[in-house]
């Protein structure tokens, strides 16, 4: 193809992403990363359990309404209602109690995800197994955690009851996740025993994906204990408000008053480090009122 006939295209990637943006619907809202990469099915655990408010406890079955022969799901594990557990370790098609194992399929071994099936595990998947009973499809499926933002999600404490948890094992273990993405560039300090070590000589830095590869393979065989410290960037938006206000009203006679209200309401970022469309405002408002 010529060079005038080419056409290249950019994908426009919003800095914040909340409901009101098309393309909330289009994200990937099934897949989970454990922070690991390079996996392997041996000591590979996942389990999805329930908050259970009678004993306070977390439970990994569901335990109300009618049995399976009815139609129900009262005694089944969340992962087979999820269709986490549907193989054998010899992947033929009988449950086992363990989540299935399959690169590409339930896990993508190379960037350490597990995938669930269904697009909307907890919210419309959950109400639809569960809407010949409607009481327990609005006690259990979770749509917030889909169609709102994680703050709002977080705050419905009689929803937000589901957690994964399980244990695994990777074969590349130079490779540490801090758990963040875009980290602040130089940020980043890696001690081993109390000696801080070098970047590039000893260790080298991924900011953009948040991952750590320890170079120096005497450090990994040592077992000295790696300590990394850092900056996330993702905290530096966060900002601390103040807001103040007050009303007052002067009552001339019985039947007129007046009054006035101020409103100040101020905002301090925690760095001076504020991303563009972020920033501080600082705002006074004044009204007044008359009732006649």
């Amino acid at each position: 193809m010529s060079a005038p006939q080419c056409l290249y295209l950019k994908m426009l990637k919003g800095t914040t992403f909340t409901p009101q943006y098309k393309s909330w619907d289009l994200m990937m809202k099934n897949v989970y990363s454990i922070g690991g990469y390079d996996l392997k099915s041996d000591g590979f655990e996942v389990e999805v359990v329930y908050l259970n408010d009678s004993t306070s406890s977390y439970i990994n079955y569901f335990n109300e309404g009618e049995k399976p022969a009815s139609g129900g799901l009262n005694g089944l594990t969340y992962l087979q209602i999820l269709n986490l557990d549907r193989l054998n370790s010899y992947n033929q098609v009988s449950a086992d109690g363990k989540y299935d194992f399959v690169d590409g399929v339930t896990v993508n071994t190379k960037r350490g995800l597990i995938i669930f099936p269904e697009r909307e595990p907890f919210g419309d998947y959950l109400a639809e197994k569960l809407k010949a009973q409607p009481s327990l499809a609005e006690k259990y499926a979770f749509t917030a955690l889909y169609d709102s933002t994680q703050v709002y999600a977080k705050q419905q404490t009689r929803k937000n009851k589901f957690k994964i948890k399980g244990k695994f094992e990777s074969q590349n273990s130079s490779d540490i996740s801090l758990g963040a993405y875009n980290i602040a560039q130089g940020s980043v300090i890696v001690t081993a025993g109390g000696r801080t070590l070098t970047e590039n000589v000893d260790y080298t830095v991924d900011y953009s994906l948040g991952r750590v590869r320890i170079l120096n393979q005497s450090i990994m065989s040592s077992g000295s204990a790696i300590n990394i410290s850092y900056e996330n960037e993702a905290a530096i938006s966060t900002q601390t408000q103040t807001m103040v206000g007050t009303h007052l009203n002067y009552e001339i006679n019985k039947d007129f008053n007046v009054g006035g209200t101020l409103i100040h309401m101020k905002e301090r970022p925690l760095t001076n480090k504020v991303g563009y469309g972020e920033e501080s405002i600082s705002n006074t408002m004044l009204g007044f009122n008359v009732d006649y």
